[in-house]
């Protein structure tokens, strides 16, 4: 059991193909800030404060063997249809203890045991950027309230491309409208799908028994259960966060090179919060990993990769590239210099 008193499983959606990408590497592998996107995403669960984590792939799953032999305990199942993201949500039904698969889905149990959890955490797996912190505000603001269902919402300043979050007169959620649904006042709105949602187990699948696919994609929304739930009169939490960038999807290159420079943004931000100097910081890049001491001070146009570790009150020149080096504290290193551990060795 958790912290939050509920048994809670994180389901991480990464069956998609990523085409977009233009590559033999899956899209969950491409790395951000020097770890893969899935990685990220894991770990993000992880800190959250979820008991276990369920993933659903591909049947292509050799390219993530390193992956999957990292983290053992991950229960896995296979999407064999490709129908939609309520497809990829109820491929994952044998995983879970005493729950029947929707007469429409088709998916497999290939790794691990079946679950048993009060709730499920939905997580897309192409989005990197998510903090833990604002998973734990979403899961303690609908246990407050006692949800069975529940959404986490985002205010966009350009919504185009998110589903859309409808609410009635009450300011109850009535559905949510996919963009390429949604008429010209529903494409207005600027409440939207983060893509991350709570239910409870047994609803959840209850609900997607129900799902068809008469929308514009002719696949199965996820997104639909809300519309659903409604209709069984069970009200939906709807959650907003105003981080709107950090629910940001990876889906080509050009999305990949935009969660990273706000990745990196965040984390010069944070180094520097903690008593680093970075001058022009727009031109430095650094990995998640890269711990920096107090008092040091960084260089413009740096390259810190890697588990560099750099002491306190160090001066690094600018242009220096580091790569996996323990740097003493009190060193001051070279302009334009490529560095290594035996630089210090």
């Amino acid at each position: 059991m958790n912290e939050y008193n509920h048994s809670t499983c994180g389901l991480i959606l990464a069956a998609g193909k990523g085409t977009r990408m233009k590559s033999t590497t899956p899209k969950v592998l491409h790395k951000v800030m020097g770890i893969p996107i899935l990685e990220r995403v894991y770990q993000t669960l992880s800190r959250s404060g979820v008991d276990q984590i369920c993933l659903v792939l591909s049947e292509d799953t050799a390219s993530l063997e390193n992956f999957l032999c990292n983290h053992p305990e991950t229960t896995v199942c296979i999407q064999k249809n490709r129908l939609g993201t309520g497809d990829a949500a109820a491929a994952a039904a044998k995983a879970f203890l005493d729950i029947e698969p929707p007469k429409w889905s088709a998916g497999e149990l290939v790794k691990g045991q079946p679950i048993s959890s009060e709730y499920i955490l939905v997580f897309f797996g192409d989005t990197p950027a998510i903090s833990a912190e604002t998973i734990k505000v979403f899961l303690e603001h609908s246990f407050l309230k006692s949800a069975d269902i529940a959404i986490l919402g985002m205010e966009h300043p350009n919504p185009h491309g998110y589903g859309r979050l409808v609410t009635d007169d009450n300011g109850f959620l009535s559905r949510i409208v996919e963009e390429k649904d949604a008429d010209a006042n529903t494409k207005k709105i600027t409440l939207c799908n983060s893509g991350i949602m709570l239910a409870k187990t047994e609803l959840l699948f209850s609900l997607l028994q129900d799902l068809t696919p008469e929308n514009a994609q002719k696949e199965y929304y996820l997104t639909d259960c809300f519309e659903l739930a409604a209709q069984r009169n069970i009200p939906t939490c709807v959650f907003v966060s105003e981080d709107y960038q950090s629910f940001s999807g990876v889906n080509d290159r050009s999305q990949l090179a935009e969660i990273e420079t706000y990745l990196v943004r965040k984390k010069i931000e944070s180094t520097q919060k903690s008593g680093v100097t970075f001058h022009l910081p727009e031109t430095t890049w650094i990995d998640e990993s890269v711990v920096i001491g107090t008092d040091s001070e960084i260089g413009s146009h740096c390259i810190l990769q890697g588990n560099t570790k750099i002491g306190k009150n160090c001066i690094i020149g600018s242009r220096c590239t580091i790569i996996n080096c323990s740097i003493p504290d009190n060193t001051i290193l070279e302009n334009n210099r490529s560095y290594n551990q035996n630089d210090f060795n």
